[in-house]
């Protein structure tokens, strides 16, 4: 059984990360005000690890 390289780990993160995210953005961001969220997850977009 092979690992998976560094940046498979890290797009599957930003994937799953980004994904329930968008979920729960809308709830987020009204409670919370989360705009490090947002800024997190356009990291990863910018990155290329999350499909647009």
């Amino acid at each position: 059984m092979r690992f998976p390289d560094f940046s498979e780990i890290i797009r599957w993160i930003g994937i799953i990360f980004c994904g329930v995210g968008i979920i729960l953005v809308d709830i987020l961001w009204t409670i919370l005000g989360w705009k490090l969220f947002a800024g997190i997850c356009d990291a990863f977009s910018s990155f290329g690890f999350v499909p647009e």
